[in-house]
């Protein structure tokens, strides 16, 4: 009967795992950095804001600021800035403000009503 060597098993574990690693099995793909939805209210205004990626949202009195990767939307009672810059004016008596940015581009919507699209730079 032969007799159970502890070596050999060690060797054969080893052998086994750079056999496995050098296979070249597929890595698998990246995740999607998913959705980041956010809800504020402000004077009344429902803000929603709904971000490819990770976003955040920040009430400041009277505005709220919608942070994404790379810009910052100002919802304003009467307009929507984008990095500073006026890009559209929203009807003062809009209660719920979506902003929505997917696939590199901007949405705006006032009561469900379409304000602005607009692709956006990275």
């Amino acid at each position: 009967m032969r007799q159970f060597r502890p070596q050999r098993l060690r060797l054969l574990l080893v052998l086994g795992v750079l056999l496995g690693t050098a296979c070249g099995c597929p890595s698998k793909p990246a995740k999607p950095a998913g959705r980041s939805v956010l809800t504020t209210t402000v004077a009344g205004r429902e803000i929603r804001a709904v971000i490819e990626g990770p976003g955040f949202i920040h009430p400041a009195g009277n505005i709220v600021e919608v942070s994404t990767s790379s810009h910052k939307i100002t919802v304003e009672r009467e307009r929507v800035l984008l990095d500073g810059t006026e890009l559209a004016q929203l009807p003062v008596a809009a209660t719920k403000v979506e902003v929505t940015v997917v696939a590199g581009t901007l949405t705006i919507t006032a009561d469900g009503t379409p304000v602005i699209t607009q692709p956006l730079s990275p």
